[in-house]
């Protein structure tokens, strides 16, 4: 898959949510989002379509930084994807495991399809998104 170097979240409160619901699960949304150190920025917009949905536009840092920091920082990247697994919940989603257990292996992957695979179960931590 071409890596972009950005890419779009939607996300959905349950139908009947206030602007200010939707609101307060993007600030939510956009702290998971920004700690991730392969994201150059972002801008989150709620209520687009109705008052319960919204969407962040996410835009990557360049290639070479990207790559740079996975090379940088591979085995304290792994050291902190064992502590996350291990505080993982046994409520989380099977992929929330498996992305952990790889970067345990590997490192983190930098790549567009790496980032947006990290980032999905954390994502989905929120309460009320769908």
């Amino acid at each position: 898959t071409w890596d972009q170097g950005f890419f779009m979240i939607r996300f959905e409160t349950p139908v009947g949510s206030s602007i200010d619901r939707t609101d307060e699960v993007m600030k939510k949304l956009e702290s998971i989002v920004e700690r991730h150190p392969g994201i150059q920025g972002k801008l989150a917009i709620a209520g687009t379509q109705d008052l319960n949905v919204g969407f962040m536009f996410v835009t990557l840092k360049e290639h070479e930084e990207r790559r740079r920091l996975a090379e940088a920082n591979r085995e304290k990247d792994k050291a902190a994807a064992r502590e996350r697994l291990a505080q993982l919940p046994p409520s989380a989603p099977p992929q929330a495991r498996q992305a952990l257990e790889k970067q345990m292996r590997e490192g983190r992957d930098m790549t567009q399809q790496g980032i947006i695979a990290e980032l999905r179960p954390q994502l989905f931590t929120v309460p009320g998104v769908r």
